[in-house]
């Protein structure tokens, strides 16, 4: 029965970390995320739906797309495949998998385009501020805030973006 709950934590993970490959692709160009077909994102040719079943689909397709053939990034079933992990982890604390799964977009955004979106800082602010320790990690907060603003300023934004101030 465990083993079974399990899967299913992991295979709803999984279709989790699709969607936010979605988000992952989409939020730093402005695109909306919530409607629209799933494209490629070199022919734009729509994806049918039996080519998107999470890591399955990229690997039978051997990580190409069905109709320009282009290699697609590993980084979809790479965010498919934490998220599932992330989901058999930690779906006794939704709060904290609510959390690691934006700090997973923010981390993918931020190294593919070096930003981190306004309004997934402004997501996980949300979320803290309903938690119900959220004194602590508001003290935690300023105090890394702090620190990493004082990186941003002596180096001048040389070591790292003021994204990474905010975050």
């Amino acid at each position: 029965e465990q083993l079974g709950v399990a899967l299913i934590l992991f295979l709803f993970g999984l279709i989790v970390g699709s969607f936010l490959n979605v988000v992952i692709h989409r939020l730093p160009r402005g695109e909306g995320f919530i409607t629209g077909q799933s494209h490629c994102p070199y022919c734009k040719a729509s994806i049918a739906w039996y080519d998107l079943i999470p890591v399955f689909s990229f690997l039978f397709l051997k990580g190409r797309c069905r109709h320009c053939r282009k290699a697609l990034s590993p980084r979809y079933p790479a965010v498919e495949l934490i998220s599932g992990l992330f989901f058999l982890l930690l779906w006794p604390e939704p709060f904290f998998l609510v959390v690691m799964e934006i700090l997973l977009v923010l981390a993918v955004i931020d190294l593919e385009h070096l930003v981190i979106p306004d309004s997934l800082l402004i997501a996980l602010a949300a979320i803290g501020l309903i938690h119900e320790r959220s004194l602590q990690h508001l003290a935690t907060g300023l105090v890394a805030t702090g620190l990493f603003f004082l990186l941003w300023f002596l180096s001048k934004g040389a070591w790292m973006g003021f994204g990474d101030v905010k975050l």
